[in-house]
């Protein structure tokens, strides 16, 4: 019997159903309770007859389970009755349904129980197939839901705003919580989101902070803590000014009124006031210095930001009003008769305007000063003239403590007055009580660093208290501080806005109850059921959802269909607590259940089902994190496939927000041409990586530094010296040569030898001279993992970028690796005068730059040695860090699809005759570059691409891209592109040589080439050493086909060791893990060829490590296969950066060397010869 689908079944009962009528904010394809409730209002309008519209908006939630999944008020629908006896009349003319249980009325209430199995047939689905779209409607945030085409709606949040020079207290904690909360909630709802810090930023207290700097300023002080430094010399200046006053006082008192003028005459208080004075005159001095101070405490605050994951678009503030707009508006008062004169100063007079007691209760603020000054409500009316017309908005919120109520009453008013009553409707203020508790012993404000810091602290101890799972934190530092902001935003949250609460650590701290901790738990055990399970994604949705009829599951199913009802309902209230106390709620009903739905130990197809169940959970909670302020699930490894699983959720481009930074994803070619080449004078910058601060600004590292000066000079003189050096002198061909002798000797040291060939080929190229390869290996390894999302801990938490450096082992780790590159630039160039002097100089890059005096042309743009030993330097750390990948990529390839091994050697053996592929073959060996070419399409080496940073602010295809966004041309998903690419995830070279491909071009001795290869870059930021790249990687693809069959390796028993399909290390730069497999050399020929062609490639350097060599293969040959202690001395291990090879379990270790390899003997008897002597390979 033919097996049915469930949810085929489910959508033949929906058909029956007939066309569900349309509502207002009804949403059936992204929330299933929509679903219902229509269904509900047309079985309730066939009986009653009441308007559609009003059955659909009297249907509500319930408070908790038992009380149904909707409930009707008999009494909202206005028929005439008692709504029992109506209750009862309808009941009798109810049908039966497919998606409702029969209703049963409870007094004047008529509550629903949606059926179990519809419910979940579409609750889980449909969570899953939205993914992290689940409960976000973005037709909430269009200008008009019916034609999207109108566009977004904009809303503007202004929230936190500190003063600046001033710590962020903890009286900013709520709004700036809170503010982030509704910024987050705009955002996922579709709106247009612009959030602005308005900062206390202008007025004489800057006078006295300067004042008081001119007296207890210290530059090492301000530039190694701004913001406390000068919060100090406020709070002394202020305590000198609080003891002037006190002795003007007594002097007066005393009838001695000289001395106590001549006091105030050459008072600080006077002196801050003449300042000030001069910061409205706009003196350029005295404006420098504020200036100065503002940029110090906005980057100090930053800071703050990001540790709560909180975000600005606008940092504006009281300096950016204009004394002409606050003018202008108080003279627009003055002629409205808003405002009248009162004692020299400007009023208004609300009991004039409006009537009764609303209008005694606004009382007569003052909006000018007797001496003409502009006060707080005359500022607040000009900036939001001014943010009208600046961002034409259609919503603003004010995120501002309840003590404000009546300013924002009055300022809100006074606008309406003015004329101008459609902006007063779009203005709203959200108010918020006070945080209780939050005092030190002096009485004195806490600082929210200090609050952040001692929550840390005490998660920290709690964490500690499970010693087992303590151990098992990698982190411990940064968990626990992340741990403890959750705690605190978590508290915040819980009740509402209006109310007061009290600061409790050891409650806000503690996994138990309802508190931030209990759901960062509540997660982290989903996700490791779901590590557990060990189900793939094919199976999960292949689950029979009917087998989920415990009581336990249909719960919790019912609960998770409401959450995107919670999600609307919480865009009504505007309240935290509506999605935290949701949070709560599911939590508790997911953590009893735990006992009753097992997954391990159950029957196959029940665990499918109940790990589709806890992974729709998982995906909730999930969801709910952002809005109350939590970072995206990257994962750590392989973070592109799931950065290329959310574009197919996603579409081509889109956003994440991690840390405080918006992060744009490409994942279409078109896109990322359309932006970073045709738009390329705004898209070529580059991000700071917070583990290399500079790398921005200083010019080191040119692919990573930012659009400025120190990028244009090196540019054009990276353009010059490979120009000047395109034949690469032939080092490509000799390094090649030498590698493919080595790996014949031990290819289970592939990672080793290919590394040698990468580093050595570009230290020839770029000095000369291969004596400094191993130098450049260990540096450049260094530098991956200071510049690679997963390496250093700081780029992923980037806040840890501004710990002192005694504090920080990344700063040191990059300091240590830093410094010993420099030494190595530095000794790499005075090699190069050396052998200029001495007459054996080679030719390089660095000796073109000596001998043409500075290039790249004109006397202006001359680069400095200094410099220039960075600029070329960067060329051959580019190389050595990128070209081995491919190389390893190839090899793991070669093992999976040995027919195209086989095609391969084919056209190599035709066309070179038996010998070993040379460059100047190039044209007559199509197939050989087409591996080259699909090699790097198949497995990307940068998956994610190195990312640019847009200038300003961008509109594409309608899609907002904001200033400063990160911007990632994901190469993963652009060589997924089904249709550029046609089974995509496949190793396929045909796709470039064969017609019937859209990647097929002509003619085959041209194409295919790397040249123009997305994988290579966009616009400006596209890689100038493609013609490195592709000779190095044909050079050795090529050697390897011509000299080696690949093999994959066989235990003893006969059976295949498993090689890995696509496991990949997670830096910036991914190379295959560790793998085992045979390479036997294909003749006895190709032996000797190779003894030959190590003869001609191996350089000075080499006399050495060939007796070391030559020796191992003796030893080998006397003693039996070399052991560990015996590979350790030839050094093979010595700089191997990846982890150990994968399948443990295997029976062998190391290649099999075939009866046809040569054994070079040395004529040595000696018993000796198996003694360990200590040298090394890399030597």
């Amino acid at each position: 019997m033919t097996a049915v689908d469930p949810v085929d079944e489910l959508s033949a009962q929906l058909e029956k159903l007939g066309s569900l009528d349309k509502y207002p904010n009804c949403y059936p394809d992204v929330n299933p309770q929509d679903i219902y409730r229509a269904h509900i209002t047309s079985i309730l309008h066939e009986i009653t007859g009441v308007d559609h519209t009003i059955i659909y908006n009297a249907l509500q939630w319930t408070l908790s389970l038992d009380k149904g999944d909707l409930v009707l008020a008999i009494p909202a629908l206005r028929v005439k009755g008692k709504p029992n006896e109506l209750g009862q009349q309808w009941l009798e003319k109810w049908p039966e349904s497919p998606l409702v249980e029969k209703p049963v009325i409870n007094g004047s209430f008529m509550p629903f129980f949606f059926k179990p199995v519809p419910l979940t047939q579409l609750t889980i689905p449909t969570a899953r197939k939205l993914g992290r779209e689940f409960g976000s409607n973005k037709a909430n945030g269009l200008k008009d839901p019916s034609d999207p085409s109108k566009g977004q709606k904009r809303i503007l949040i202004e929230f936190s705003s500190p003063n600046i020079a001033k710590p962020f207290h903890a009286g900013h904690l709520r709004s700036t919580i809170i503010g982030g909360f509704l910024s987050n909630l705009y955002s996922i709802a579709g709106w247009d989101v612009v959030r602005i810090n308005y900062l206390g930023d202008w007025g004489k207290q800057y006078g006295i902070l300067a004042v008081g700097f001119e007296r207890y300023g210290s530059e090492d002080a301000l530039a190694k803590d701004p913001i406390n430094h000068l919060f100090e010399i406020y709070v002394k200046v202020n305590k000198e000014i609080a003891e002037e006053k006190e002795e003007t006082e007594k002097l007066q008192k005393e009838g001695k009124t000289a001395e106590a003028q001549n006091i105030i005459e050459n008072s600080t208080d006077e002196q801050a006031r003449k300042y000030f004075k001069l910061m409205v005159d706009g003196d350029e001095k005295v404006l420098a210095l504020w200036k100065r101070f503002r940029e110090l405490s906005i980057d100090r605050y930053k800071e703050t930001y990001n540790r709560l994951n909180i975000q600005f678009d606008e940092y504006s503030g009281e300096s950016q009003v204009s004394e002409e707009a606050m003018n202008g508006a108080a003279k627009s008062m003055l002629e409205k008769g808003i405002a009248e004169e009162s004692d020299g100063a400007l009023i208004v007079d609300f009991s004039k305007h409006v009537q009764g007691k609303a209008g005694k209760a606004l009382e007569k603020p003052i909006v000018r000063r007797k001496d003409g000054t502009a006060l707080y409500l005359t500022r607040d009316i000009s900036e939001l003239l001014n943010r009208e017309e600046k961002y034409h908005f259609d919503h603003m919120i004010y995120v501002i403590a309840s003590q404000q109520d009546l300013h924002v009453k009055q300022f809100f008013k006074i606008v309406e007055l003015m004329g101008h009553k459609e902006i007063a409707s779009k203005v709203q203020h959200i108010n918020f009580g006070l945080v209780l508790g939050m005092s030190t012993r002096k009485g004195t404000v806490k600082f929210l660093d200090d609050i952040l810091r001692d929550v840390g602290d005490y998660m920290h101890e709690v964490m500690k208290k499970n010693q087992d799972k303590y151990q098992q934190v990698e982190n411990p530092d940064a968990v626990a501080d992340i741990m403890g902001i959750s705690a605190v935003m978590c508290q915040d949250m819980a009740g509402k806005r209006i109310n007061n609460y009290q600061f409790d650590m050891a409650v806000m701290t503690s996994f138990e109850g309802d508190t931030g901790p209990y759901l960062q738990y509540a997660h982290a055990r989903l996700c490791s059921i779901t590590r557990k399970a060990n189900l793939s994604e094919e199976e999960i949705s292949s689950a029979d959802l009917s087998l989920l009829t415990e009581v336990h599951a249909v719960n919790l199913v019912r609960v998770l269909s409401q959450w995107p009802d919670v999600v609307q309902n919480t865009l009504r209230t505007l309240e935290p607590t509506t999605v935290l106390t949701y949070l709560f709620k599911m939590t508790h009903v997911l953590s009893s259940s735990y006992d009753h739905l097992r997954i391990v130990g159950s029957e196959p197809g029940l665990m499918k089902a109940r790990m589709a169940l806890y992974d729709t959970a998982r995906i909730v909670l999930s969801n709910g994190y952002p809005i109350v302020g939590r970072v995206h699930d990257v994962p750590t490894k392989a973070s592109w496939l799931k950065f290329y699983e959310w574009s197919k959720e996603y579409g081509s481009i889109y956003q994440t927000e991690i840390f405080g930074t918006v992060h744009v994803w490409i994942s279409s070619e078109r896109v990322a041409h359309d932006l970073l080449s045709r738009r390329a004078a705004i898209y070529s910058d580059r991000p700071q990586i917070p583990n290399l601060p500079n790398n921005r600004i200083k010019g080191e590292y040119l692919a990573l530094t930012g659009r400025n000066g120190m990028f244009v000079v090196p540019f054009k003189e990276t353009q010059q010296l490979m120009t000047a050096n395109a034949s690469l002198h032939d080092y490509p061909t000799k390094e090649r040569d030498r590698f493919l002798y080595l790996f014949s000797t031990d290819p289970s040291q592939y990672r080793e030898f290919i590394e040698q060939f990468t580093s050595r080929t570009v230290a020839r190229l770029t000095w000369g001279s291969p004596h400094s390869a191993q130098r450049l290996r260990v540096t450049t390894a260094g530098l991956l993992v200071t510049i690679s999302p997963a390496g250093a801990l700081p780029n992923l938490i980037s806040w840890l970028m501004y710990l002192p450096t005694f504090l920080s082992p990344w700063k040191q780790e990059e300091n240590a690796r830093h410094a010993m590159e420099a030494e190595l630039l530095k000794d790499n160039v005075k090699y190069a005068h050396d052998r200029i002097d001495d007459g054996t100089v080679q030719p390089s890059f660095i000796r073109t730059f000596i001998e043409n005096a500075g290039l790249p042309g004109g006397k202006s743009e001359c680069i400095e040695e200094v410099e220039a030993s960075y600029v070329i330097g960067q060329m051959a750390i580019a190389g050595a860090l990128t070209i081995g990948s491919p190389i390893q990529s190839f090899l793991l390839a070669m093992l999976h699809y040995p027919d195209w091994q086989r095609k391969l050697q084919d056209e190599i053996d035709r066309v070179c005759d038996g010998a070993c592929p040379q460059w100047e073959d190039r044209e007559n060996l199509p197939m050989l570059r087409a591996v080259v070419k699909e090699i790097i399409r198949w497995r990307p080496p940068v998956p994610t691409g190195i990312p640019h940073a847009i200038e300003q602010d961008d509109v594409y295809n309608g899609y907002f891209i904001p200033a400063g966004a990160t911007i990632h041309a994901l190469e993963w998903a652009m060589t997924r592109d089904e249709n550029t690419y046609p089974n995509a995830d496949a190793f396929n070279p045909a796709r470039w040589l064969e017609p019937e491909y859209p990647t097929y071009k002509e003619p085959l001795t041209v194409y295919p080439k790397l040249n123009g290869f997305s994988q290579f870059g966009f616009g400006r930021r596209t890689c100038q050493g493609i013609p490195l790249v592709e000779q190095d990687l044909y050079l050795a693809m090529g050697g390897l086909a011509w000299a080696f069959d690949i093999r994959k390796k066989r235990r003893k028993d006969g059976s295949e060791v498993q090689v890995h399909w696509n496991d990949y290390t997670p830096l910036l730069i991914a190379k295959p893990v560790p793998f085992e497999f045979d390479a036997i050399v294909r003749s006895e020929e190709k032996k000797g060829l190779l003894r030959r062609m190590w003869e001609s490639g191996k350089g000075d350097d080499d006399r050495e490590q060939e007796d070391k060599v030559l020796r191992q293969e003796f030893r080998r040959n006397l003693c039996g296969e070399a052991d560990d202690a015996e590979k350790k001395e030839i050094g093979v291990d010595t700089l191997i950066v990846d982890d150990a090879a994968s399948d443990r379990g295997s029976d062998t270790s190391g290649p099999t060397h075939s009866a046809t390899e040569s054994i070079f003997s040395l004529g040595q008897s000696d018993s000796d010869v198996c003694e360990t002597e200590h040298f090394s390979i890399l030597s």
